[in-house]
């Protein structure tokens, strides 16, 4: 009996051994995530403070045990922020926290300045310029006479003293070119009280003439022959464009003279009315006061010239009120630069056979103005562009006496109006 007990005891503690050894083993080979399980549930043990009345409270209770203030995430998070802001400004207040990168640097720089020997930098610089005195002097003396020469010549100094000319020079030896240009967006139509009655003509011309200036021999006065070289017509209507070359020896393009006296002012322009080359003249040599231009100086030059609209004659009379308004660089140099306003007056000089003694006098409801550069060192213009934007109204007496061919639609009778509307530029150009 003894010796079955015996037996049993045995078999138990070798049925223990085996099983804690097993348990041991299994105890070894935990795996990774069994290892983050336990940490997680150990982080839960541990006591997380309330943000309100800092009642320890356990790792993931829904709400603290002395207050009921609800511990969620967002409570935990502001508890966090404020407890390193507290122990932050605590470390900074004791000097072991991080402190300003800009106060650190400035108290360096303060530092570093305070251990120069100031006085010992001042006599060292003294005893220098005392050693060096005259070279320096001479070097502070070019280095002033440069920039007073270079400031008594300057454009700026010599226009405010002195100003500047706006007179002509071209040489007799060879002939100057220039570029002139047109454009003319033209409707006409005509209009009763206000109204459309019928539309008359839709186009666009324009033209590019190449012209050169040749001065003469003179004594006390020379003259200057403006001839073209080339001139080319483009007009566009809304079916077809027309582009042709027109011979030089079209009345609209013959010579024209210009007088000028010993010292190149313009005295006078002799040219035949032509909507061509003796309107270009006008914008290619505009007449400048003798004597020097100062800033903002004003004046006035009266002008007349022709213009074709279709087959309507305008004849253009007015006044251009220059302003000299300064110097300005242009090409290799510097300009004068001017601007005008132009006060202009319309005069009906012929038109279709069926508007003859037909129309009234016509007035211009628009503006005009342009804008000049005049090369001072060539004495010659260097740019000039016009516009003139508007419209020139004529009176008719009776719209029944514009003919069918022209009309679209029924004709109608009593008085009206004649519209030429138009955008016009005049540009000229020296190289």
């Amino acid at each position: 009996m003894f010796g079955i007990f015996m037996h049993m005891s045995i078999l138990a503690a070798t049925v223990l051994g085996v099983g804690s050894n097993i348990a041991l083993r299994l105890h070894k080979a935990r795996t990774p995530c069994q290892e983050n399980k336990e940490k997680i549930w150990h982080d839960l043990l541990q006591q997380m403070d309330c943000p309100t009345c800092k009642y320890p409270n356990a790792a993931g209770a829904s709400f603290c045990g002395m207050c009921y203030e609800v511990l969620n995430r967002g409570a935990a998070d502001a508890f966090l922020r404020t407890s390193r802001k507290e122990r932050l400004l605590h470390e900074r207040e004791k000097g072991e926290g991080p402190s300003d990168p800009g106060h650190s640097v400035m108290q360096e720089a303060r530092a570093t300045l305070g251990n120069v020997d100031w006085s010992g930098v001042f006599t060292f610089a003294r005893q220098l310029v005392h050693f060096y005195r005259k070279p320096i002097f001479v070097a502070c003396g070019l280095l002033g006479g440069f920039f007073l020469v270079s400031f008594l010549f300057s454009s700026s100094f010599r226009l405010h003293v002195f100003g500047s000319h706006a007179t002509y020079d071209f040489p007799r030896k060879r002939a100057t070119k220039a570029l002139i240009s047109f454009q003319n967006v033209v409707q006409i139509r005509s209009e009763r009280q206000g109204s459309l009655d019928t539309p008359v003509a839709d186009f666009q011309v324009d033209e590019i003439g190449n012209v050169l200036s040749q001065a003469s021999q003179y004594v006390s006065e020379r003259s200057v022959t403006v001839r073209p070289k080339e001139w080319i017509e483009i007009i566009r209507r809304k079916n077809h464009t027309e582009s042709r070359t027109l011979p030089l020896s079209h009345p609209t393009l013959a010579p024209v003279t210009v007088t000028l006296d010993k010292n190149g002012t313009l005295l006078l322009r002799r040219a035949p009315l032509s909507p061509r080359l003796s309107r270009g003249l006008i914008f290619l040599m505009p007449h400048f006061p003798a004597g020097n231009l100062r800033s903002l100086k004003n004046w006035t030059e009266p002008v007349r010239w022709m213009e074709m609209y279709d087959e309507w004659k305008i004849v253009w009379t007015g006044d251009l009120h220059w302003t000299f308004l300064g110097q300005v660089p242009c090409g290799k140099g510097t300009c004068a630069q001017l601007n005008y306003q132009a006060d202009l007056r319309p005069h009906l000089a012929g038109g279709p056979r069926w508007a003859a003694g037909a129309m009234g006098a016509p007035h211009f409801i628009g503006t005009a103005h342009g804008e000049a550069l005049f090369d001072t060192r060539h004495d010659r213009l260097f740019a000039n562009g016009f516009r003139s934007d508007g419209q020139v109204r004529l009176p008719i007496a009776n719209l029944a006496d514009i003919p069918s061919s022209v009309r679209i639609g029924r004709s109608v009778h009593g008085p009206g109006e004649i519209v030429i509307q138009f955008a016009d530029r005049v540009d000229v150009h020296t190289p």
